[in-house]
């Protein structure tokens, strides 16, 4: 077995941390789960940390290489995609611009538009700009950056998500820290909603030869485009690897239905995951980001396989401090 032809030099190295792990034993048992890890990517270091800094050592040294001096990316008013954004920029000393989507919540907890991720943007010294949600999610950004390129500057378009092929990279070196640190690995389970994480980690997988299967769990409530978007990012992933030709997309596997009533709305299941996780094992997860059902449906087929499974989570616990979800569950409690 080989490790992914993609070497750490080509990062620009905003990772502080790479092998952070919580070994799940208690958790483990309850879902009759013999090795359950969870992959701690809320410990990346970077702006609170969070997984889309492993994406961006690679958008962002790409964008060195091409000597811009303004980014541009987006997401929604808590994003975290666009906190690391701006905290990358920050330590970079590249300007920095987010698009900020403002309408994707039907509804919101008070100070969701002025706390948490978003007032962590503005300390990091990003230049907002307010747009509307939008399913085609790059759209407006790319408006951002062509008005940016029109006024002379030059600007490096990072997408929502940081998930094209390049910041997959990251993951595909995540695939590889897993399987050295856990070789029998089985499963790996984490949240999918922009595709790069999943992408990332599958061609990785597929370019060292590794079996273990990869289960993106749909944070979106869009089981349908996050399939598509992760068969296409993946493909281009493994073809900047060097084993394009291998993949298949039928090795991408997202589960549907786990999600809740749509993205960033809490149900009773997701409550149940989060008290699990915090009360077994001491993790705090976000809401809108849980792979909840993995912790919260045990009967599910998702996670059988008994004592013969080995189990890894790859994934984002509480990476800000927008307390909305803790007060969801102090009203249920």
């Amino acid at each position: 077995m080989r490790s992914p032809p993609c070497a750490a030099s080509h990062a620009c190295g905003l990772l502080s941390y790479r092998r952070s792990w919580n070994r799940c034993r208690v958790l483990g048992a309850l879902l009759g789960i013999a090795s359950l890890h969870v992959k701690r990517d809320d410990c990346t270091g970077l702006g609170l940390g969070g997984n889309e800094v492993r994406k961006l050592e690679f958008n962002l040294a790409a964008a060195q290489v091409a000597g811009a001096d303004v980014i541009v990316c987006g997401g929604v008013v808590q994003s975290n995609t666009a906190r690391q954004v701006a905290a990358a920029c920050a330590k970079l000393g590249l300007e920095c611009h987010l698009g900020i989507m403002h309408g994707r919540l039907a509804a919101t907890e008070p100070g969701y538009e002025h706390t948490g991720n978003i007032l962590l943007d503005r300390l990091y010294g990003a230049v907002i700009h307010d747009i509307p949600w939008d399913e085609d999610r790059n759209r407006r950004l790319r408006a951002i950056a062509d008005d940016l390129a029109a006024a002379g500057r030059h600007v490096y378009f990072v997408p929502y998500g940081a998930s094209d092929a390049l910041g997959a990279m990251g993951y595909a070196l995540a695939a590889e820290e897993i399987v050295t640190d856990l070789p029998d690995v089985a499963w790996i389970v984490h949240g999918s909603g922009s595709a790069g994480t999943q992408a990332g980690l599958l061609a990785g997988l597929l370019a060292m030869g590794h079996p273990a299967r990869v289960i993106g769990v749909d944070v979106d409530a869009q089981a349908a485009r996050v399939h598509a978007d992760v068969c296409r990012v993946g493909h281009e992933a493994a073809t900047l690897l060097g084993c394009g030709a291998k993949w298949d997309d039928a090795l991408v596997e997202v589960a549907g239905g786990w999600s809740g009533p749509a993205y960033g709305v809490a149900d009773a299941t997701t409550e149940e995951a989060i008290r699990l996780a915090a009360q077994l094992e001491g993790l705090y997860q976000v809401p809108e980001r849980l792979t909840q059902s993995c912790f919260a449906r045990r009967d599910d087929d998702l996670i059988q396989g008994g004592e013969r499974m080995r189990f890894a989570m790859a994934t984002r616990l509480r990476s800000d401090f927008d307390a909305s979800g803790l007060r969801v569950l102090a009203r249920n409690s």
